[in-house]
């Protein structure tokens, strides 16, 4: 049995934290107030002779959604953002495309499409 799962992203004192629930299908993402991103991947299920459950690693990972934020190219983040040095010196080190600023207003890294 293959089975969907959403990871809801939430702001942490130093990493993100996070929680990972079982779906039906993507029409049941409803993303928790205190949430700013999430993104889904799949399982795949399989009962053992023993009768156990064996779960296979994630595939058909998703990109990262962020819920209300707003997306900064390095341009942007240069011009509106210049006491952001660390976020830039990232940004261009790491040869993104830019940051995404969370509902939450932490800074995410925007993957690149």
């Amino acid at each position: 049995m293959i089975q969907l799962y959403v990871t809801y992203y939430y702001r942490g004192s130093f990493f993100n934290e996070e929680s990972v629930q079982k779906i039906d299908n993507i029409d049941d993402i409803k993303i928790p107030e205190n949430a700013f991103g999430y993104h889904t991947f799949k399982r795949e299920i399989i009962v053992s002779k023993s009768g156990r459950d064996c779960t296979s690693e994630r595939f058909e990972t998703s990109k990262m959604y962020y819920e209300d934020a707003e997306y900064y190219t390095l341009k942007q983040l240069k011009e509106r953002f210049p006491e952001e040095e660390i976020l830039i010196r990232n940004v261009e080190g790491n040869n993104m495309q830019g940051a995404v600023r969370t509902r939450m207003g932490n800074w995410q890294q925007w993957e690149n499409d």
